[in-house]
């Protein structure tokens, strides 16, 4: 079947712009990074 092929692509270009996202914040600094909650 030809969909599986274009099925996996869509994913992996999918996957690839879904990891440019979530470095993105880290790229920007330590500001833009999501902060963990101060301890007790």
């Amino acid at each position: 079947m030809s969909l599986a092929p274009e099925a996996s692509e869509t994913l992996r270009v999918v996957a690839h712009f879904d990891g440019l996202l979530t470095r993105a914040p880290d790229s920007m600094g330590p500001c833009a990074a999501p902060q963990r909650p101060p301890g007790p």
